[in-house]
């Protein structure tokens, strides 16, 4: 009896990503906020948060919040990034997506700690305090927790396997049994799945918890704050629109309609070739969700993995939509197109 090796190179993966997306950044901000707070009876009651342009402090922070909004904003994009992460290995993308995402996690751990600690160790009160010699230690450090995730995203990289697009996943749709002059009608909807809503969910709540906790702690940005609050609804609203669209198959062709009513499109039954169902991976094949266009020429709306409809239209474009029950779409579709290929 054979063991499988499927469940133990899974296993590889996570603990790689666990370990260099969210234990190493974690352990850099967290040690960073001790430090931070170590250093408090040093630093005066405001430190500097921020230099203009021309190199004038143009913005304070209370020195007790620091190393609460280190752990907070640094904190949070690196649990982002890791559940990104574990995410898009779970869905197959490993190289496209787990070790992107791994990499993005440690190097903005990283960054930021380094950032905030090079930006208050010179504040320091005291005698050779601000010294230059202090950002030594620090830019050692971040440079080596970025190395180390430099590391891990490569370990993580060659123990994914190597996959690419297969050109056998195509198969043609079946066509449909309808009376002979019956109407048909097909109705789906495309839409992301549960986890990906609920992490798209978590990251709304982080920015609009972010900007309240801004208001709260930074008063004096009431415009700053405000200009930021609308231009981050109207990108939410902006992407809401695109993670659900209706879709409709009729003698007239196909619609798909996001869930705004904007963008839609409309693909006239008489420009369709045939219908297939394809085999999809969002970040292997189009790099992303949304409305995508792919390597190989292929666009359309890709919010998940699994069969999807593909409409081969009769110039050779292509157009694909991740629906569910793709093969009936595809199968209606076909059968519209022969019976009005018949009647010419």
């Amino acid at each position: 009896m054979t063991t499988p090796t499927r469940p133990t190179r899974t296993g590889l993966i996570t603990a790689l990503i666990v370990t260099f997306a969210l234990v190493v950044p974690l352990i850099a901000v967290v040690a960073s906020a001790l430090i931070l707070r170590s250093w408090r009876d040093d630093l005066p009651a405001q430190v500097i948060a921020q230099w203009s342009f021309a190199g004038e402090p143009s913005r304070w922070a209370d020195t007790r919040w620091e190393p609460l909004v280190l752990l907070l904003l640094c904190g949070g994009l690196v649990a982002f990034f890791g559940i990104i992460a574990l995410y898009m290995a779970r869905s197959g993308s490993i190289r496209a997506g787990a070790v992107p995402a791994t990499l993005m996690s440690g190097v903005i751990g990283a960054a930021i700690s380094a950032t905030f600690l090079a930006t208050t160790v010179l504040q320091r009160t005291g005698a050779g305090q601000d010294d230059p010699a202090a950002l030594v230690p620090i830019l050692i450090g971040g440079g080596a927790f970025a190395l180390v995730s430099v590391i891990g995203s490569v370990l993580l990289w060659r123990a994914s396997p190597s996959v690419g697009i297969d050109a056998e996943a195509v198969v043609t749709g079946p066509e449909l049994t309808l009376p002979e002059g019956a109407r048909a009608v097909w109705l789906g909807r495309a839409r992301l799945n549960v986890a990906a809503q609920v992490v798209l969910a978590l990251v709304v709540l982080y920015v609009l918890g972010w900007l309240v906790w801004a208001l709260i702690v930074a008063p004096q940005q009431e415009i700053t704050i405000a200009i930021s609050t609308a231009i981050a609804l109207v990108v939410v609203l902006a992407v809401l629109s695109m993670l659900s669209w209706r879709v409709r198959v009729d003698r007239t062709g196909l619609h798909a309609r996001a869930l705004l009513g904007l963008p839609a499109t409309h693909i006239p039954l008489g420009d369709i070739a045939q219908a297939h169902v394809i085999e999809v991976s969002p970040l292997r094949d189009f790099g992303g969700w949304g409305w995508r266009a792919g390597r190989d020429g292929r666009v359309g709306i890709v919010l998940r993995a699994g069969p999807t409809l593909e409409i081969e239209r009769s110039d050779g474009r292509r157009f694909v939509v991740t629906i569910a029950d793709a093969e009936t779409a595809a199968g209606l579709i076909n059968t519209l197109v022969r019976r009005q290929n018949a009647t010419r």
